[in-house]
């Protein structure tokens, strides 16, 4: 884990770690927008998948 926190602050991997805000956040972001995955009415996983 501590790696990987150190590899975040090195400037080869500083501008893939900005991107991610762009790409990977941003698909949990119109999932949680556009398709009411905000919040869940039911508890457990195959009571959330109904």
């Amino acid at each position: 884990m501590e790696l990987a926190k150190d590899y975040r602050h090195m400037p080869e991997y500083r501008v893939i770690y900005q991107m991610r805000g762009q790409t990977i956040e941003r698909v949990f972001a119109d999932a949680k927008e556009k398709h009411a995955l905000r919040y869940a009415k039911m508890r457990g996983l195959q009571k959330v998948k109904m």
